[in-house]
């Protein structure tokens, strides 16, 4: 399967690994094959390596707009929340 390479930084970057994701599992691959296939072509640089140079989010507001996303990537609600935990009490994404 030929995957070109995505060079994403900072802003809402995640959002584009997790879209990636799930065009791939709405082609009956599962999850974690997905993820490792969009790891492998995907690029991450950081141009500001502090807090304020990324999005965080409250746990509610991933709820609200997530809910049936993390559906559609065949994950559970909690597993997308891990993927995109920080050491604080926000998910960062």
């Amino acid at each position: 399967m030929a995957l070109a390479v995505l060079h994403i930084n900072e802003g809402h970057a995640a959002f584009q690994i997790l879209e990636r994701c799930r065009e791939y599992v709405s082609q009956s691959m599962d999850f974690n094959s997905a993820m490792e296939l969009v790891a492998g072509a995907t690029v991450f640089t950081t141009h500001t390596p502090v807090l304020a140079g990324h999005d965080i989010f409250e746990g509610d507001s991933i709820d609200h707009h997530f809910t049936e996303y993390s559906k559609d990537l065949g994950i559970s609600l909690n597993e997308l929340h891990r993927l995109g935990a920080s050491p604080s009490k926000h998910v960062s994404i």
